[in-house]
């Protein structure tokens, strides 16, 4: 946006500048996602806003706080006209706390900063083969420090989520919380000895479902189905049967279980072999990880990407996920784990044998040396992820 010399427009913070909210029911010259969408304006008579809904009205306030300066006692605003709108309705970011606990006090923190920035979805990753994080009152043993292999005793209460829930709400950000299935669950398997496909597993894992859909007053739940083989043919059918009967739309992971439009309400790209479907919208959280490399090379990568190397969503494609998942390789546990957790995260198991990748140890990639192999940085430096998610017509007057 262009400004003007001098196009401030300046007061003091007790004399209260006129802000009024004009509802709209439609926005015909706004292409997509109008319900996020709004017109801002700033003259010298004070600030008008316009949306449809109350999220529109919020995404307008971000902005005028990005517009307004401190100005010795009092403060100034940039004058101008804003029409702004989202490119994708899912612009998110991922907490994997299954694997390492984060407290609802910094993951509050983030959430509020993020959403400054219209970042409007929290996906929680809340169970993996190292912890179950969230509270079970139906099955406590789930959450025994004897359960868990990091950071015993870390898990959040029932309360805290609701609460967290609630937060989320407040912010305009929806929370979608994950319960991975059937892969990712060897704290599920350490508590009850069963695997979730068995005929038992599948029993309590839907008592499980139960307490999670009462616990979260959410439109979705996220279920995994990656990284894992299926023994059970009907095992993900049937529980994305279950959780929509909860009143919940599903999520899962692709690659995971293949779906056909309709057996599925979204797919999560999590791989370069993640593949968009027609008629199932699908969020690109492909190369979209913060923290799988050279935490600067993967920024770099990320400001000049691409979602799904589209400028705008569509009806099939939702938006993008960015991820911050702390791999099994955290130092100070006194366990040495491979940087890759299997050839697979990166290569087809065709070509993965054939792969010149070597795994690397995490003693020898500390701190920000480029630690990734000529393969995996060629296959890398093509895949890039959205850097601006917002489409912003403006148009500034001095006034």
């Amino acid at each position: 946006m262009e400004q003007p010399a001098g196009n401030k427009i300046t007061g003091n913070p007790s004399s209260h500048p006129a802000l009024s909210v004009k509802w709209v029911e439609d926005f015909p010259d706004i292409p997509l996602n109008r319900n996020e969408a709004y017109k801002l304006r700033v003259t010298s008579k004070g600030v008008e806003i316009e949306a449809i809904t109350e999220t529109g009205v919020y995404r307008a306030i971000q902005t005028l706080r990005q517009l307004t300066e401190k100005k010795g006692n009092g403060i100034a605003i940039t004058g101008c006209e804003i029409t702004d709108w989202p490119a994708f309705r899912i612009r998110g970011f991922m907490q994997d706390v299954g694997r390492t606990y984060i407290s609802t006090d910094e993951l509050k923190r983030e959430i509020a900063i993020l959403a400054r920035y219209k970042i409007n979805v929290f996906h929680w990753h809340l169970t993996e083969n190292q912890a179950w994080r969230l509270q079970s009152k139906v099955f406590p043993m789930l959450n025994d420090s004897v359960n868990t292999t990091r950071q015993p005793g870390k898990y959040y209460t029932l309360e805290e989520a609701r609460e967290l829930a609630a937060f989320c709400k407040q912010h305009h950000v929806l929370l979608i919380p994950e319960i991975d299935m059937p892969g990712h669950s060897a704290a599920f398997v350490r508590t009850f000895r069963h695997d979730m496909q068995s005929p038992e597993g599948m029993k309590i894992l839907k008592l499980l479902i139960d307490e999670v859909c009462e616990t979260f007053d959410v439109p979705y739940l996220h279920i995994g189905t990656d990284e894992v083989q299926f023994t059970h043919p009907n095992f993900v059918p049937e529980m994305v049967a279950y959780v929509r009967s909860k009143g919940k739309k599903v999520i899962s992971w692709n690659p995971g279980w293949r779906y056909k439009p309709g057996e599925i309400d979204m797919t999560h790209l999590w791989s370069y072999r993640g593949k968009a479907q027609k008629g199932i919208p699908a969020i690109d959280s492909r190369f979209h990880y913060l923290n799988h490399f050279d935490t600067f090379a993967d920024l770099f990568a990320l400001y000049n990407s691409r979602i799904y190397n589209e400028l705008q969503g569509s009806d099939d494609l939702a938006g993008t996920i960015l991820a911050i998942s702390p791999w099994p390789n955290v130092r100070g546990e006194g366990v040495e784990l491979n940087i890759s957790t299997s050839k697979e995260r990166f290569y087809h198991r065709k070509t993965a044998s054939r792969s010149s990748l070597s795994l690397i140890s995490r003693t020898a990639c500390s701190g920000i040396r480029n630690i990734v192999s000529g393969d995996i940085r060629s296959l890398t430096s093509n895949k890039r992820t959205s850097s601006g998610v917002l489409r912003t017509r403006s148009r500034t007057k001095a006034t």
